[in-house]
């Protein structure tokens, strides 16, 4: 899969699992109504990176996920002092 063929399909499946958010805070009562919706969106956000990685890599980019670690390796470590040391 392409870059744009993962970006529509994620685009697709969060139009999709929004309706079933709208669904259910829409039956919770006025009074918790924000707070139902807060909690759906965190747990949509969590569902929607996942579904993401389960596409995986798109074929027209390379995959980064090595460079990355390679330039963290790289980096010298940050040395750290003490409170009070001399």
């Amino acid at each position: 899969m392409t870059a744009d063929q993962i970006n529509s399909a994620v685009a697709a499946f969060r139009e999709q699992e929004m309706t079933k958010v709208h669904a259910k805070v829409n039956s919770t009562p006025f009074w918790r109504q924000n707070e139902r919706l807060a909690a759906e969106l965190q747990a949509l956000d969590a569902r929607t990176e996942r579904y993401r990685a389960s596409l995986g890599v798109p074929d027209d980019q390379p995959e980064v996920t090595q460079s990355i670690a390679q330039d963290q390796a790289d980096e010298p470590p940050v040395p750290t002092v003490k409170p009070g040391a001399k």
